[in-house]
């Protein structure tokens, strides 16, 4: 552990999918594309997984543990690497993904808290949007508040002293 983080109010809502174990190098925030995706990501028949997803009101449900490997990243690539899935931790927030649908200070404060949470888990990682590693051309989260984003991780996270 890198630094401790006060408890999340997490809700347990299990994928059904998957595959094996995860090495945390990265962090991938997507987009749902949707208005409530909860059924679909744990029943879905394509095998698509996450570790949590926020939604609009900034609850979070955790879908798969920190260490397994989620179907989230699809086809991308980083760092030479074209299996991302086996190395990224994954973050859906419930949006639409069209660059109008908000996404509200609730949302993006829980997804810095998570972020935090793992930072503080698993040391410094990366944290990209899935279109900055997607090699089909996949724009989530698109209209993403990246600043705010960034200054609530930075206020949630403990200072060296």
């Amino acid at each position: 552990m890198y630094f401790a983080t006060p408890p999340l109010a997490i809700t347990d809502l299990p994928t059904k999918h998957t595959y094996g174990v995860l090495t945390p190098r990265l962090i991938v925030i997507h987009a749902t594309a949707g208005t409530d995706s909860r059924e679909w990501l744990v029943e879905n028949p394509e095998g698509l997984s996450i570790h949590r997803l926020i939604q609009k009101d900034g609850t979070i449900y955790k879908m798969a543990d920190d260490l397994v490997s989620c179907g989230h990243v699809g086809r991308s690539a980083l760092w030479g690497n074209r299996w991302l899935n086996k190395i990224a931790l994954g973050i859906e927030l419930e949006n639409r993904n069209n660059g109008r649908d908000p996404y509200p200070t609730a949302q993006v404060e829980a997804c810095a808290a998570q972020v935090v949470e793992w930072l503080g888990r698993f040391g410094p990682l990366p944290v990209v949007g899935h279109y900055q590693v997607d090699t089909l051309g996949k724009t989530d989260p698109k209209g993403f508040p990246w600043w705010t984003f960034w200054e609530c991780v930075r206020k949630r996270t403990p200072q060296a002293g």
